[in-house]
């Protein structure tokens, strides 16, 4: 028999910081490092400032130039605004995109994703070559990237599979643990984590269902945050 999942407290604070070198923050500083600030009060999920994964530089820019796209590249680089048409939200237990007046389901198939370190989840199609991991936080950190599969609105697949981050497994499993406690996946979700062999490949292994990997406490579930003043402030302050 399987274990409940173990939930912690988490308190989360911003301790970390993501600066950019000069030359690489005018390529790609178009949003604030960590997001807008938290609202007040508001309750939050899945809310992680620290231990976020960072942009990759040489497969962001460096391999995708010299490979002329074909290895990594720039892609377009979205601000605060464009990027709310890949949001996802929850409809009856369902994801939907944010913009969707109608909240149909989306739609089966593979897309890439990237989870925002307030815990928003982006997702965009797996065959879009402007659209890349980093393109949706302007190559902000992000809690983890990788490949999806959804299910006319359920997420019964995920990975952390992104040259343009190269989250850990570490990452993929918190962020995991986030998702399930924002309700977007399930203990029959199936997880796969992504392992880089050298610059420009590496392989997936197969960990089993979101079931199993709570049941070993490998995927722990953060109990929900309410913001605070102190939390929102020091985010404003790091805007400036």
């Amino acid at each position: 028999m399987k274990k409940g999942p173990l939930r912690y407290p988490h308190f989360p604070d911003i301790t970390q910081s993501y600066c950019y070198i000069p030359f690489f923050k005018q390529l790609f500083a178009r949003q604030p490092e960590l997001g807008n600030p938290v609202k007040i009060q508001q309750i939050y999920p899945n809310v992680f400032f620290t231990d976020l994964a960072p942009v990759y530089y040489w497969f962001t820019y460096v391999s995708g130039y010299l490979s002329c796209g074909l290895n990594g590249g720039k892609g377009t680089q979205l601000n605060a605004t464009q990027k709310q048409q890949y949001k996802v939200h929850l409809h009856n237990k369902r994801c939907t995109f944010k913009i969707n007046p109608k909240k149909e389901p989306i739609c089966t198939g593979y897309y890439r994703y990237i989870v925002s370190p307030k815990g928003g989840l982006y997702i965009f199609d797996a065959i879009d070559d402007s659209i890349f991991h980093n393109s949706i936080r302007a190559s902000q950190p992000v809690q983890c990237a990788g490949t999806l599969y959804m299910d006319n609105g359920f997420i019964t697949y995920i990975n952390n599979a992104s040259g343009h981050y190269r989250p850990t497994r570490a990452q993929l499993m918190r962020t995991l643990g986030g998702l399930y406690a924002a309700g977007f996946i399930d203990e029959a979700t199936e997880v796969s984590s992504f392992h880089v062999k050298h610059l420009f490949s590496g392989s997936l292994k197969k960990e089993g269902d979101v079931g199993d990997l709570m049941s070993t406490n490998d995927i722990q579930i953060p109990e929900p945050w309410q913001a605070t003043k102190f939390v929102h402030d020091k985010m404003k302050r790091r805007m400036c």
